[in-house]
């Protein structure tokens, strides 16, 4: 939201999802290794340096390279954030303030108070979903309602066409 969204997606062709899981797993990992407030800002100082992601994911039909961008390499990153903070490594606290930030060099349009808005009364997390099914997003709400059906005790099959 900060980035911009969808519109921001289309326009650079970044992975917002990559993006924004970095700083997730970043803070996720930083909390399982106990790290102190000023820690968890160099955290999120090492967490904005490993951002990256294109959307060329979008063309692996195999959903591999999807898989990686979307949860592997924000894992790895947000632990090697973490753990070079837990081992000594001091970073930057200014990096979404300063002139030369990381809301610059990802979007020159974005919009910094998104950060902040509602800070401890909306939490993001319960506006997502979990994907339950290992398929693309079109198919999801039809093997939803199959399951409910089963579930229901319908056991006669359904004519879906004509």
């Amino acid at each position: 939201m900060t980035l911009g969204g969808l519109p921001y997606q289309m326009e650079t062709h970044r992975a917002s999802h990559s993006i924004a899981s970095n700083f997730g797993a970043a803070a996720a990992a930083g909390c399982a290794a106990n790290l102190n407030p000023q820690q968890m800002r160099w955290l999120l100082d090492y967490a904005s340096q490993q951002a990256s992601g294109i959307v060329a994911w979008q063309r692996d039909t195999e959903h591999i390279e999807k898989s990686l961008v979307f949860a592997g390499l924000p894992a790895r990153n947000g632990v090697t954030a973490a753990l070079l903070v837990q081992l000594g490594a001091r970073g930057w606290t200014m990096f979404f303030r300063e002139r030369t930030n990381f809301l610059m060099a990802f979007g020159a349009k974005g919009n910094p108070e998104k950060l902040v808005e509602k800070l401890g009364q909306r939490y993001e997390v319960t506006q997502t979903n979990i994907k339950k099914w290992t398929v693309g997003s079109p198919i999801q709400a039809p093997l939803d309602a199959l399951v409910n059906m089963r579930k229901s005790g319908r056991s006669r099959p359904i004519r879906l066409i004509g």
